[in-house]
């Protein structure tokens, strides 16, 4: 597996560790689901909570992407 797929994976693996509800959607949705087309960005849907908002802090914490104080 490519160091991309891997990150993805680690990704996805994250917002569901942390209960983050998310829809996935736009091109990489139909990637996913078996159609050939050139992407190169990921379009999500986030569930606009407060909870939902600091399970997604918990998650780019994890990532080390930082944390977001203003999600």
């Amino acid at each position: 597996m490519d160091a991309f797929n891997e990150q993805l994976l680690v990704f996805w693996r994250k917002l569901n560790d942390n209960n983050v509800r998310y829809i996935m959607i736009d091109g990489f949705a139909t990637v996913f689901h078996g159609f050939s087309r050139i992407i190169d960005e990921i379009d999500l849907w986030l569930e606009d909570t407060p909870d939902n908002r600091k399970n997604l802090r918990k998650a780019f914490i994890e990532l080390d992407y930082g944390d977001y104080e203003s999600i």
